[in-house]
């Protein structure tokens, strides 16, 4: 019991997160991820509907975060989309881009192919690094994915 206690504690203390008027602001350990003009942080599409790569890249609206290394060394970490739809799971027809300072955008990807944002990146001691992400649900998607709701997180584990 008292290490579990101990490590719900430590946990707690390395955790946390903080809403401003547009933005939300999460903590964990060394990172300090705010995301902008966002009251959550999550990525979700509500009611829509299968459109091109295109359509997709151009009409969809950005989820902006940024990520700062708070901590006293330098930090690597990942960041990447995890789906929290439970049905139906939209892996197979998410599609998404993702920009990192503004260095323009990589290639569209598919979601249950690559859910990287970015992979083996570092932060010096108090440097910050934006992100840009679009989604959108694929061309090829069938009728099971209109009218529902994707909704997943951006995560970034330390390495």
């Amino acid at each position: 019991l008292s290490i579990m206690l101990l490590l719900g504690t430590s946990y707690a203390l390395l955790r946390s997160s903080h809403q401003w008027q547009n933005s939300y602001v999460m903590n964990v350990g060394l990172l300090e991820v705010t995301f902008v003009d966002s009251q959550t942080s999550a990525l979700t599409l509500e009611n829509a509907k299968p459109v091109t790569d295109e359509e997709g890249i151009n009409e969809t609206n950005e989820l902006v975060f940024t990520v700062k290394n708070t901590g006293d060394f330098i930090a690597k970490y990942n960041v990447y989309i995890e789906e929290t739809s439970t049905s139906p799971e939209f892996k197979t027809v998410i599609r998404f881009i993702s920009n990192k300072n503004d260095t323009g955008y990589n290639d569209p990807k598919t979601l249950s192919e690559d859910n990287y944002i970015d992979q083996g990146s570092y932060l010096d001691v108090g440097e910050t690094a934006t992100y840009k992400v679009k989604a959108w649900i694929s061309e090829t998607a069938d009728a099971t994915y209109m009218n529902q709701t994707f909704t997943a997180r951006i995560v970034l584990p330390l390495r």
